[in-house]
Formats: structure tokens, C-alpha cells, sequence
């Protein structure tokens, strides 16, 4: 009987430990994963590699212009309207600039917002 009882304590102690085991490790995960609660990328101010393996520069060297623009549709969720107006507003801010220029200074404009 004495045996019996030394061994439930035994398994309860075990699935306490194994809970708590489970329980931080859940927490590590959460904190941890690769993607945001909504399934979309979240947005980073470091532009990604291409495939090709040429890397978008928003600064000095500018990217082409359906390339670049693609990308800040990407940055504001797939929101061209919002894209559009942001680039619209980089052109009125500076009127002499290309349109490709107004597309990465949207592009570091927002990154800048969002940091």
C-alpha cells in the first residue's frame, strides 16, 4: 500500500515537472516564431535579396521603379492606394524628382516612421 502511494506522488511530480517543461517552451515558441499573429511578413527597413541576388538599395544607388514600387506595396500590406498616396506626397514634397526616386524616399520615409 505504502508503495502504491510513492509511486502516484512520484507520477504527480513527473507531470507537474513535464507541465511546467511544456509551458515555458509553448512561451519560447510564441515569443520566438518566425511570423506575426495576422500570417503576413512584418514589414523590415533592411530590404530583402532578390533571387537573382541583388539586393534593393533605397539610399544612394536607387532601385528601378515597378521593382521598388512592388516592394512598397508589399510594406503597406498590399495597399496600393496607400502606396500611391505616399509617393504622391514624397513628389509634392520635391517636384523635381523622378518618380522611382519618390518611391524609395516613401520607402525610407516609412521605414523610418515605423522604427
Amino acid at each position: 500500500m505504502m508503495l502504491i502511494m510513492l509511486d502516484r506522488i512520484f507520477l504527480l511530480d513527473v507531470l507537474r515537472y513535464l507541465t511546467i517543461f511544456l509551458g515555458v517552451w509553448w512561451l519560447v515558441w510564441l515569443v520566438f516564431r518566425k511570423k506575426s499573429v495576422s500570417g503576413r511578413r512584418r514589414f523590415s527597413s533592411r530590404p530583402s535579396i532578390r533571387p537573382n541576388g541583388d539586393a534593393p538599395s533605397f539610399t544612394g544607388n536607387r532601385a528601378p521603379t515597378s521593382g521598388a514600387f512592388d516592394l512598397l506595396v508589399n510594406a503597406v500590406s498590399g495597399d496600393m492606394r496607400k502606396a500611391n498616396r505616399l509617393v504622391q506626397y514624397e513628389l509634392s514634397r520635391a517636384p523635381g524628382i523622378s518618380r522611382g526616386e519618390a518611391i524609395a524616399r516613401a520607402m525610407d520615409r516609412l521605414a523610418r516612421d515605423r522604427s
